[in-house]
């Protein structure tokens, strides 16, 4: 089971964020993620996920995950799925925390427009399909 904090994390939306750890991660991986749920107010994003820290041999595996307090259910746990995938991206070093690489590729993220970048092509597209399991699976 993923190691989840935060203090208005509902069943659900703790199922979910389970659900999508177990669709991406091997389980000694979930046993090794540390994830703090914060739900913040008057965010311009959906959400968000950062770095927190690192285990003992320096790799990301304490994260942050901002969520909108004002989305509805519905889309907070569809931006669940999205900033796992972020997670995931953490983990492997596909993304640094600049968010200047890809898989060890240069990527400008101040010239290329945000729904282009490739961490956000893959985040949205395994997202979308990982929350649509989930909403046929657990309704």
């Amino acid at each position: 089971m993923l190691n989840l904090y935060g203090s208005r994390i509902r069943s659900k939306q703790k199922k979910a964020l389970n659900f999508f750890a177990e669709s991406l991660f091997s389980p000694q991986m979930i046993a090794n993620l540390h994830i703090r749920v914060k739900f913040v107010s008057n965010s311009n994003d959906y959400g968000a996920v950062y770095v927190d820290d690192y285990n003992v041999i320096g790799q990301p595996r304490h994260f942050i995950m901002e969520i909108a307090k004002e989305d509805d259910l519905s889309t907070q746990i569809q931006t669940m799925a999205h900033e796992m995938v972020h997670v995931r991206q953490f983990v492997r070093n596909e993304i640094n925390e600049e968010l200047t690489q890809w898989k060890s590729r240069r990527v400008n993220s101040d010239v290329v427009p945000y729904c282009d970048l490739p961490w956000e092509i893959e985040a949205n597209k395994l997202g979308d399909r990982m929350y649509e399991e989930f909403v046929e699976m657990c309704g």
